[in-house]
């Protein structure tokens, strides 16, 4: 019995030594979701930013009286627009990276049947007298606290591969986000004065209260999307930021044996930014 008790142990610990529990799974689960998101809202801070300053020179075209200066200043303002998508080549590139990464995450956390129909044959054919057939009986029992091993493997490959993704790829976005905000700063700055200058054009004119009361509302509706892009460019970095220690935290618990802390601080801190995000990205959405 003592020999069987040994034998059954030596093959559980040979079972799990490569496999992940449930709440290593789980963990992983919520990062990979949290990383998909954050290359989402990644690429819709590069159209907006680019949406603020288009929408912009549209505007300032519509003020104008000659045809030929309106037309000049949409040909402008289209141009700005493409190069301001072209610019952000090397964030995609990084952006693209990362979010091969995350959709690389697709494995299923299942219990190894296969493995564990050819064990059982193997218990009852090679071992005698019945003791493969309990052996068996037991590690069955227990496969609930054994995520296919296999599939543990991959994971924990997965994640040691994209710790030099992360660290090779989050200091270009943390840089385009920082430009950003600079860029969405003087928008705002030019925005301001061309609402002074537009203003004051429309006083000059008859019904000077009706022009205003239809412009007004454009004005206010460019200067929430500049605000909200330009905290959704703030948080990012912040994302960005955690997103570097969150990766480590992710590949620590997947290579330690050892009960998990409650809070994980990178990953806790990634996940708000992400739900911060998210937040703003349903206000522009309603706009």
């Amino acid at each position: 019995m003592k020999n069987l008790i040994i034998t059954t142990i030596s093959i559980l610990i040979i079972l799990s030594s490569c496999s992940l529990n449930k709440k290593q799974i789980r963990i992983c689960n919520g990062y990979f979701n949290h990383l998909d998101n954050y290359y989402k809202y990644s690429q819709e801070i590069i159209i907006h930013t680019a949406n603020v300053k288009y929408n912009h020179q549209k505007l300032i075209a519509s003020a104008q009286d000659s045809t030929i200066i309106l037309l000049d200043i949409l040909d402008s303002a289209i141009i700005g627009y493409q190069d301001d998508i072209l610019m952000s080549y090397e964030l995609n590139m990084a952006l693209m990276k990362i979010n091969s990464y995350s959709t690389g995450y697709s494995f299923k956390s299942s219990y190894n049947t296969d493995f564990l129909r050819n064990f059982k044959q193997f218990m009852i054919e090679y071992i005698p007298f019945g003791i493969g057939s309990i052996i068996y009986e037991i590690v069955f029992a227990t496969r609930k606290i054994i995520i296919k091993p296999n599939v543990g493997k991959k994971i924990k490959r997965h994640i040691e591969f994209g710790n030099e993704i992360i660290i090779n790829n989050f200091n270009q976005i943390v840089l385009f986000s920082e430009k950003g905000i600079i860029e969405l700063k003087k928008e705002n700055e030019e925005i301001k004065n061309s609402y002074i200058e537009f203003s004051d054009k429309l006083k000059e004119k008859p019904d000077s209260w009706d022009n205003l009361s239809k412009y007004n509302p454009v004005f206010i509706e460019q200067f929430q999307e500049l605000y909200i892009t330009r905290q959704m460019a703030e948080h990012l970095i912040n994302a960005s930021n955690n997103l570097k220690y969150a990766q480590k935290e992710i590949f620590d618990i997947t290579r330690k044996r050892h009960k998990i802390k409650t809070k994980l601080a990178a990953l806790d801190s990634f996940y708000v930014e992400i739900r911060y995000l998210k937040n703003l990205e349903n206000l522009l959405d309603k706009k």
